[in-house]
């Protein structure tokens, strides 16, 4: 991730090959694949409430520790791309957060400390904890 000001900002890259024959063309979609699959697995494991607490460390060493097979990636490969997917599940998960605090903002007009309150659960990924703020987090 790149800063531009205060905000990270998510960076694409292409690059330009001039000597790529057939068989490494075909090598690097056959590994693009893969790691779409693997992508879509953390999508599917890691969205949810459950992993919000989680690092991604944690999760990693969790997918590591169950002997996760990476559809056949290299598992350096796999790590990367399994950590890189939950950096776009957090970045998510952060966008998510930004309508809900206008509907905070709007509920808690004039109680500033249950303002405070919900603003702190929602900062330590903490926002299973009060009714509200779950239910406008899902």
């Amino acid at each position: 991730m790149a800063r531009i000001g205060s905000k990270p900002t998510k960076v694409t890259r292409i690059l330009h090959s001039r000597a790529l024959n057939r068989s490494k063309y075909d090598r690097l979609v056959e590994i693009a694949a893969l790691c779409g699959r693997v992508r879509g697995d953390a999508w599917q494991r890691c969205s949810g409430w459950s992993t919000a607490q989680q690092s991604p460390r944690e999760i990693r060493d969790d997918w590591m520790a169950e002997g996760y097979d990476w559809h056949g990636l290299p598992a350096r490969l796999g790590r990367a791309t399994l950590l890189d997917a939950l950096g776009d599940i957090h970045a998510c998960r952060e966008a998510a957060k930004v309508p809900v605090k206008k509907a905070v903002w709007r509920r808690t007009e004039g109680d500033e400390e249950e303002r405070h309150r919900l603003y702190s659960l929602l900062k330590q990924n903490r926002w299973t904890e009060d009714s509200f703020l779950h239910r406008h987090m899902r």
